[in-house]
């Protein structure tokens, strides 16, 4: 058995799975446990999207094979375009420093 712990909002989630698991099903258990929709939401491992075709097994690093935990950041789309955009909102009026 393996956990993929998925961190969503400051709340973990800790999701059972066996390590031939697709990470599409692993997902969809996370989902299905936290009722989000998972194209408004954004799953980052490494610092790279995860991939759903590819097992817990292929998908994760060395330490986290032995370790038999892969930790998961989930973003919203909404919490990304805020993030990308630095916060910044623009002015209709020019202003001077």
């Amino acid at each position: 058995m393996a956990t993929v712990l998925f961190i969503y909002n400051g709340a973990e989630t800790k999701i059972q799975c066996n390590i031939n698991d697709k990470m599409r099903v692993i997902v969809d258990k996370f989902i299905f446990k936290i009722k989000i929709e998972v194209n408004k939401a954004q799953f980052l491992y490494g610092g790279n999207q995860v991939n759903f075709d590819l097992t817990f097994f292929e998908q994760a690093n060395q330490i986290d094979k032995q370790r038999k935990i892969m930790n998961i950041l989930v973003y919203s789309n909404d919490t990304l375009k805020s993030s990308i955009n630095g916060g910044i909102i623009k002015s209709k009026e020019v202003i001077c420093p």
